[in-house]
């Protein structure tokens, strides 16, 4: 092969490669948008929508999802009774009513002090405890959103929202940090309510 060829042959690879360094740069991006809380033990929990919109739409399911900015941690989150407080604002600032769903959040969410208090009334033991598990790993990434997290219902199944607008919503969570090192031993991690946007365009 002659060195004209050559020559020939690497500046078109490199206009190939240039073209498709320029495409990837244009190619419009998705970032999930999502509310962060605080951060309790290195643990910071992530809420937002499964869409890539900046507001949660009034009938778009809510996820979450926790992270750790130390390593990796293992977590007992418990069912919504227990571990979640929910409010919410309409557009003229006055408080919402729940729906049924809504009343079923936080109804016991004050008396939770230890692991063991997330047992139904009579039941003992781990099993009887009514909490999920997750593993808190790395930085929330907005590109990635929060597709793997808990499904909690939209905004429209817990608030009874009527008139058109900007709704404010606050989700309060609290769970458990497992210890393995003390025999499995459970720390009861409370965040600041986390408030989201909600947005229920006109009919």
């Amino acid at each position: 092969m002659s060195f004209q060829t050559q020559t020939t042959n690497w500046n078109a690879m490199k206009r190939f490669i240039c073209l498709n360094l320029l495409l990837l740069l244009l190619r419009p991006s998705h970032a999930f948008a999502a509310v962060l809380s605080s951060t309790n033990n290195g643990v910071y929990i992530a809420i937002g929508g499964m869409s890539s919109n900046e507001c949660l739409r009034y009938d778009e399911r809510i996820v979450w999802h926790a992270f750790c900015t130390n390593g990796s941690v293992d977590l007992n989150y418990p069912a919504p009774a227990f571990g979640t407080k929910i409010r919410m604002t309409g557009p003229d600032g006055r408080e919402v009513a729940k729906t049924d769903l809504g009343n079923s959040f936080g109804t016991k969410f004050e008396k939770v002090r230890r692991f063991e208090d997330t047992a139904s009334q009579g039941q003992i033991g781990y099993h009887a405890q009514h909490t999920g598990v997750m593993i808190a790993s790395g930085a929330y990434d907005p590109r990635e959103g929060l597709l793997s997290g808990p499904v909690l219902p939209s905004p429209q199944q817990l608030f009874k929202m009527g008139a058109p607008g900007t709704y404010k919503m606050e989700i309060q969570m609290q769970m458990f940090l497992v210890n393995r090192d003390t025999n499995w031993t459970r720390k009861l991690l409370l965040f600041e309510p986390v408030k989201l946007s909600v947005v229920k365009p006109p009919d």
